[in-house]
């Protein structure tokens, strides 16, 4: 018996679904452990009014914090595709974004702070059921989501450049204790919030996608 595109789509965005949802939580393990660092480091600064070496809150610019990250970033950019195709795969042909452009568009400066998450709304809504005047209607898992991601490595930029800048300088960005160790519990806050957004909102269209609700009819 011959497998059915539609059934065979399904069944490799399940897997990339159980890789991408495997690593992301191998994601928050490793912050959170940043997260206690960030805590200790800036209830240290605080109470000796002495400011440490804050790159270590920093994650995202060491390999500790860094390659989890791409790794992760990797498996969440193909199931992104995976599902897009779906999708494109029975006929739903008016999409907004193509399932290349939905992840390449992480990539690219300018367009990575608004095509990722309107192409994550989109799919989504269209996942569940909804048609192309529904796509862009208002998803909450996907708005936390892209606000904390975003807002995570606003922060994270910040940390990292006021470090490049006092290291490759003869100047010095002047911070009271605590600042620097407190934005990094910031950053890694909310890159923790996002990385859990993110893994429901996989489970949550994956099953969408296998259900014989929403999108199951397009499939018929």
């Amino acid at each position: 018996m011959s497998v059915l595109p539609r059934d065979s789509g399904v069944a490799a965005l399940a897997l990339r679904a159980l890789c991408a949802k495997i690593l992301i939580g191998l994601f928050i393990g490793i912050f959170a452990l940043a997260l206690i660092w960030a805590v200790w480091i800036f209830s240290r600064e605080v109470g000796t009014g002495f400011g440490l070496a804050y790159l270590l809150i920093a994650p995202m610019a060491s390999p500790i914090g860094f390659l989890p990250f791409v790794i992760t970033a990797v498996a969440v950019a193909l199931w992104i595709h995976q599902a897009h195709r779906n999708l494109h795969d029975v006929g739903i042909s008016d999409m907004r974004v193509s399932p290349t452009w939905a992840w390449m568009s992480f990539l690219v400066p300018i367009a990575n702070l608004f095509v990722p998450f309107t192409a994550m709304r989109e799919l989504w809504n269209r996942s569940h059921g909804e048609d192309f005047y529904q796509a862009e209607a208002t998803v909450n898992e996907v708005t936390i989501w892209w606000t904390c991601y975003v807002a995570g490595w606003l922060v994270q930029i910040w940390l990292i450049f006021t470090y490049s800048f006092n290291v490759l300088t003869n100047l010095e960005i002047l911070t009271p204790p605590g600042l620097n160790s407190g934005l990094g519990i910031l950053s890694i806050s909310l890159l923790l919030g996002s990385a859990v957004m993110l893994f429901k909102i996989i489970g949550a269209i994956t099953m969408a996608q296998r259900q014989s609700t929403g999108i199951e009819q397009a499939f018929l």
